[in-house]
């Protein structure tokens, strides 16, 4: 019996031991800069597109600084939308298509340009002849969607490369 309540004991205060450490449990985690004054630059043939902007507007949200010169630059190119017939049936009016919004995100800190990336998203969008104007609609919210997971895509890629740069020595940081 003894052993019983000294075990009930012990598990009790390993418990508490446990949840005052700070031990967290993995889960989806926003990004985050490493300094709260990080400043982003956006660059390419597509810094000004609505891509460009969902990237600004989140960032921004993330507490970084967008100017038109910083350390941190990230390139936006060949920014291009497709869309192809993924199903259809010829009594029907209906079609379903895959749109896709895909990129080539460059990373670059300083004099530094890292490998090139292609991003891409798709989702799946119904078609309907007999609802032209709900359907452009419809088809505007899904780019929008589409859009919305590339620029959180590409600021995690960035907040990866700032917090953990691949030409950083940072095992022997002496700071």
């Amino acid at each position: 019996m003894q052993r019983s309540a000294l075990a009930t004991c012990m598990l009790i205060v390993l418990t508490f031991m446990l949840s005052g450490c700070g031990l967290h449990l993995r889960g989806q985690q926003q990004p985050q800069a490493a300094d709260a004054q990080q400043v982003l630059s956006i660059e390419g043939g597509n810094r000004n597109g609505e891509l460009a902007s969902e990237v600004r507007r989140q960032a921004q949200g993330y507490g970084l600084q967008v100017t038109n010169d910083a350390g941190w630059r990230i390139r936006l190119d060949n920014v291009a939308q497709s869309q192809w017939l993924a199903s259809s049936n010829p009594g029907y009016s209906r079609n379903e298509y895959w749109l896709s919004l895909s990129l080539e995100l460059v990373i670059m800190h300083k004099q530094q340009t890292y490998q090139p990336v292609t991003l891409q998203r798709q989702l799946l969008f119904k078609d309907d002849t007999d609802a032209l104007n709900s359907k452009a609609h419809e088809k505007q919210m899904i780019i929008g969607d589409l859009q919305r997971q590339l620029a959180a895509e590409i600021l995690q890629l960035l907040s990866r490369m700032i917090n953990n740069p691949p030409d950083c020595d940072c095992d022997n940081d002496e700071s």
